[in-house]
This record gives structure tokens, sequence and C-alpha cells, in this order.
């Protein structure tokens, strides 16, 4: 259930860039979601973007913390390779990779997807224990959106020490 997992109060909080930014283009600069309650595997989340104007966007809404957010932000905790994860807009993705990465500081053992065609390109990587996704990087027509988490309170981080 989602209480194993997470607590109320629990936050994840990302780096968003984007290359190129046209010139007045308005863009996220950082997403925070924050658990603000949970009730067996649906957990209700606030999730604000920071945008390069200055601006902040809110938004509340649920996610299936056992079946996954169908955004990637948020996988069931513990998949394997060769398991699928369906991500709205490009379908059921396997689970290519296993390795341990530093984020956040820390070594933590992670999964990983891919998905490619003529016009995009999608590479995910998440937190194998906890299912939260660590790093988001797409390519749509030249353009590359970059997602990689700056810190969490989910475990314990070093990032205010690096």
């Amino acid at each position: 259930t989602a209480s194993n997992r997470f607590t109320m109060g629990d936050w994840i909080q990302y780096e968003v860039s984007i290359t190129p930014i046209l010139t007045g283009e308005i863009t996220p600069t950082l997403i925070r979601l924050e658990f603000i309650d949970l009730a067996d595997s649906i957990a209700t989340v606030q999730t604000m973007i920071q945008l390069s104007d200055g601006k902040d966007i809110t938004d509340v809404g649920p996610i299936n913390v056992e079946t996954g957010s169908n955004t990637g932000f948020i996988i069931p905790a513990h998949m394997n390779v060769t398991e699928h994860i369906y991500i709205r807009g490009y379908g059921n993705l396997s689970i290519a990779a296993e390795t341990t990465s530093v984020y956040t500081g820390v070594d933590r053992l992670t999964v990983s997807a891919r998905y490619t065609n003529a016009t995009h390109s999608l590479h995910i990587i998440w937190d194998k224990q906890t299912g939260i996704m660590l790093e988001q990087d797409i390519t749509f027509n030249q353009s590359t959106t970059l997602m990689k988490i700056l810190d969490t309170n989910i475990w314990q981080t070093q990032s205010g020490t690096m």
C-alpha cells in the first residue's frame, strides 16, 4: 500500500531544463511533488511547477502508487528488467536495465526504460525501491527536456553537502 512506501508530507523536487529555449518562451524550471494524503494505493499529490517567469502553477490529483502514475513520475516499486510499465503517450515500456547510480548524493539502485521513434525519444530512470522518477530525458523535434531529482525527504540525502 501507499502507506508502506510514502508518508504524508513526503516530497520530491526536480530541476527542469529545456533546450533550446526560444526567446521569450516561458518554461518550467522546477517541479515539486508533495504527498498530501494517502489512502490504500491512492496518493493525493500536490504538484507545483515553477516557471521561468517566476510564476507557479499548482495542481492536486490522485496517483495510484501500486500501478503507476501513467506520467512516469511514479511506477510500482521493485520492478525488474523485462517487466512493463505504461507511460501515457508512449505505451507499455519495458524495464531494460538495472544499475546503481548516485542521486541526491547517495547510491540508489535504479531501473530504466527507453522509447525511440522517428520524432521522439524518451529515457526514464526510477529508484527501484520507491518507484519514484529520478531522471527523465525527452527529445521531440530537436527540443530536449531534462528533469532530474534535486532533493527529496523520502530517503537520507546528501544534497545539502554537495
